[in-house]
């Protein structure tokens, strides 16, 4: 899977190069691919029972519901079809900083390293603001 993700993804990266030697790029071929990609995540956002009301969050080529789609395609051994996870426990944190259950950090845009470092205590500081709200019960 990550091999043949990893291969469709270079020829890509070789069109939309813009920075030294770019004997491949070609603007238009990668603004293609791009749209097309954005118009299958607006396309499942539309076809959601919630909307735009069911995205906690959407990355470059992935959307994050908060509840399944009932009607997409799904196949993760075939490219273009969607795939899907559940993830428990997920923060959101910010815009391109978020983790679940289970995982490292994400960051999308620049480097996770020094928010990895205080991630923990982020953590434990909204656990005790859902106390202190009583959303959750304190233990």
């Amino acid at each position: 899977g990550k091999a043949a993700k990893l291969a469709y993804n270079s020829p890509y990266g070789k069109m939309a190069q813009s920075i030294g030697q770019a004997p491949f790029a070609n603007a238009f071929y990668a603004s293609l691919i791009t749209s097309g990609t954005r118009t299958k995540i607006l396309e499942a956002i539309a076809s959601h029972p919630r909307q735009s009301e069911g995205v906690a969050m959407i990355a470059t080529d992935g959307i994050y519901f908060f509840s399944s789609h009932p009607s997409l395609d799904i196949d993760a051994q075939t490219l273009g079809k969607w795939d899907e996870a559940v993830k428990k426990d997920v923060v959101l944190f910010m815009p391109g900083f978020y983790w679940w259950e289970g995982s490292g950090l994400r960051s999308r845009g620049c480097s996770a390293d020094g928010f990895a470092k205080i991630r923990e205590q982020i953590a434990q500081a909204w656990q005790r603001t859902l106390v202190s709200r009583g959303t959750i019960a304190d233990g």
